[in-house]
Formats: C-alpha cells, structure tokens, sequence
C-alpha cells in the first residue's frame, strides 16, 4: 500500500519513530491499527446511542468487552438506552412478591452432560479417577517412623 503524506506529517512520524525506536513500517502500521479501533469504538458507540445496535452488539462488533463499551459511552456522554418502561419492568421483577419455595424437580441431566445416579462399574470417570490415585500413590515418596 502506497499514501502521499504532506511533509508534516512525516516529519510527525519520524519523530515518533526516533522516540519509540521503530522502523517507519511498523510505526505506521501501530498507528493506523490504534486509528482503526479507536473509530470503531466511536462508530459502534454512535450506533448504540442512535438505538440502531444494542449495547452488547456494539461491544462485540468493536472489538471491546461490555465493559469497555460501557466505559467508552459513559465518557463520551452517549445516552443509554433505557426507557421508563424498562426501569419500571425491572422494579416490578425485583419487587415482586415472593411466595414460598415449591420443592423444585429433581434435576435433569441433559445429553452429554453430568450423570444422577449410581455409576456403572465401567465409566471411563471411575477408571479414570482410579489411574490417578494409582499414579499418586506411586510417586508419593516413601513414608518411614521414627
């Protein structure tokens, strides 16, 4: 890739290139990469602000944690997308009263996932658990009294 640079500029990156002890590629390279984040953080956050993604979504299409993007909005006063409605939902949920606790169903497991129940003689946890403690025995160093 080839760019004209007006001479100020690249008297800019050589300076920049003396201070952080760099060739001009990979300076330019560093900057353009730190360019294109910071934009998608400032395109995405618009978007988030104009109600056109959700906060999650403009987090991940940007490239940051949910965190960050928070973070990011916050500082550059972007408005949250939180109606009315949804703050009383949420007060509704959380001041809802509570009734007593049914006994829940006894747990399903689903497929491939944790067993309930008696294990067969034969599962590969059981063999695999009764190696280990074969192996820790072995290289457990010989116990003598005193």
């Amino acid at each position: 890739m080839r760019a004209r640079l007006p001479l100020g500029l690249v008297r800019e990156l050589e300076l920049i290139e003396e201070v952080e002890q760099s060739d001009r590629s990979t300076m330019v390279r560093r900057l353009l990469a730190s360019a294109v984040h910071d934009w998608k953080l400032k395109h995405y956050a618009r978007q988030y602000g104009e109600g056109k993604v959700t906060l999650a979504r403009a987090a991940r299409d940007a490239g940051v944690s949910l965190w960050e993007m928070m973070d990011y909005a916050r500082s550059r006063k972007v408005p949250a997308q939180y109606e009315l409605e949804d703050l009383q939902q949420d007060l509704k949920t959380i001041f809802a009263p509570t009734t007593s606790p049914s006994p829940s169903p006894a747990p399903t497991p689903a497929h491939g996932s944790v067993r309930w129940g008696p294990r067969a003689p034969s599962s590969r946890v059981g063999v695999v658990n009764a190696r280990s403690r074969r192996r820790s025995r072995r290289d457990r160093a010989p116990t003598t009294c005193r």
